[in-house]
């Protein structure tokens, strides 16, 4: 990865040396996702007041504002320009949660908030591959509802089960003749198919094994 990403050159004249890339090949431009939390009142720390008066402070920290952006070495944050400077479009999303404001920031915002960012790069950065980067909140390793989840898989065929996206075989897999094959999610009636079929169309030895593991059974 790191091939495809400018490095900033050793002098102290700290010039930015482009990478050697192949035909076809594209610059990859990193992008932080960021979030932050601030209260509507954290910023009011100052008040200009007569000799005998006292500000009277509001037992609240106000209302909850909860935003979050991605950034890259560019742009700063990652926003599409007009000509005359202004902001056509953005990936930054801001939300006031709370018992009587917006739901609590999730995994579902999240991933909405991606997708936004993805058409916004593309317009800004026609021509380069975006890397987008997270740390290690919970919502960030969630999975979307399609993603491959054995334990979201039912014993049987069709179901309450979620249809689940087609899959590369990994390299991991134990039979190699496998290796980076397509594997179809749905039975060809459209049913979403159950766990054992999965496994055994990459010739795992299923047999005599439970479809889901009881915590009893980690205690022996």
């Amino acid at each position: 990865m790191r091939k495809f990403i400018p490095d900033p050159d050793s002098s102290k004249k700290l010039k930015e040396i482009p990478p050697n890339l192949l035909p076809g090949e594209m610059e990859v431009i990193a992008n932080f996702q960021d979030e932050s939390l601030a209260h509507a009142f954290d910023t009011v720390s100052h008040a200009w007041l007569g000799p005998s008066q006292q500000i009277l402070m509001k037992k609240s920290h106000g209302q909850l504002i909860h935003d979050s952006d991605f950034i890259n070495k560019i742009d700063g944050c990652l926003v599409v320009w007009n000509p005359d400077e202004t902001v056509k479009a953005e990936a930054w999303e801001i939300i006031y949660p709370g018992s009587n404001g917006d739901k609590w920031w999730n995994h579902k915002q999240l991933l909405k908030q991606v997708d936004k960012a993805i058409k916004v790069f593309k317009e800004a950065h026609s021509g380069c591959q975006a890397l987008f980067v997270f740390d290690q909140s919970s919502a960030h390793a969630a999975l979307g509802p399609d993603a491959l989840h054995a334990f979201d898989m039912n014993k049987t065929n069709g179901g309450a089960q979620c249809k689940q996206k087609d899959m590369i075989i990994p390299d991991s897999n134990s039979d190699p003749q496998f290796h980076s094959k397509v594997q179809k999610m749905t039975t060809e009636s459209g049913e979403a198919k159950r766990l054992k079929q999965v496994l055994e169309e990459r010739e795992f030895d299923v047999k005599n094994m439970c479809a889901k593991c009881k915590p009893d059974d980690f205690l022996n």
